[in-house]
């Protein structure tokens, strides 16, 4: 999911394989969702996103931190935050249901 509002990255841990989240540090600080909630939240350290182009093609961003949050109920991987958005260009398509990264 795209969030404009999130300065960071949000990985959720129930999407992590077992073996990865538990070699993360413990529990630095809590973020606040967008219903207000506070989730306690861990650090991943220069990780790297993978993702596909619309022609196949494989795309590696790296990142300086990504933030880690237990949610067990969301219905999406993560949230796209600023850090990422900001490296490219964006539109909006098919009645703003598809969004396009242009670099």
């Amino acid at each position: 999911m795209v969030d404009n509002g999130a300065t960071v990255t949000t990985l959720c841990a129930e999407r992590l394989d077992a073996d990865l989240f538990n070699t993360l540090p413990d529990a630095e600080g809590t973020t606040t969702t967008a219903n207000g909630s506070m989730v306690p939240k861990v650090i991943a350290n220069d990780p790297m996103l993978a993702f596909r182009t619309s022609t196949g093609q494989l795309c590696l961003e790296e990142l300086d931190r990504a933030d880690v949050c237990h949610l067990p109920n969301a219905p999406f991987d993560g949230l796209l935050g600023m850090d990422v958005q900001l490296r490219f260009r964006i539109s909006y398509g098919a009645g703003r249901k598809r969004i396009v990264f242009e670099r």
